[in-house]
């Protein structure tokens, strides 16, 4: 049902790993994980939202709204789980990129 809705957390990747094929877990999970990981570096970049609490912030909200408006259009299902992984996989790319450029920040001061 394209206008259904999941407020369980975990429901839908636990139903998608146990019932699941690879493929579908491979989409499900890690693409969740990694499609909005370049909105992550434009948050960074161009909007220069640095603090990680209001990145965080932030970074739900927009995933809220993009869920909330699937289920208000009628586009696709609103699912808790896609809000927890979507915002995780944009933290992960906040801190990963924060390390590699604070990494590179040390080495040109190296030199």
């Amino acid at each position: 049902n394209i206008n259904s809705y999941n407020l369980i957390p975990f429901k839908s990747i636990l139903d998608v790993i146990h019932h699941g094929s690879i493929y579908s877990i491979v989409i499900n999970i890690f693409g969740n994980l990694m499609v909005f990981m370049p909105l992550e570096y434009f948050i960074i970049e161009l909007f220069e939202v640095k603090k990680f609490k209001f990145n965080f912030a932030l970074s739900f909200i927009i995933i809220l709204l993009i869920e909330l408006f699937q289920f208000i259009f009628k586009v696709g299902v609103l699912d808790i789980d896609d809000l927890i992984i979507c915002t995780f996989g944009m933290m992960i790319f906040y801190i990963c990129y924060n390390s590699i450029m604070k990494r590179n920040k040390e080495v040109q001061n190296e030199d």
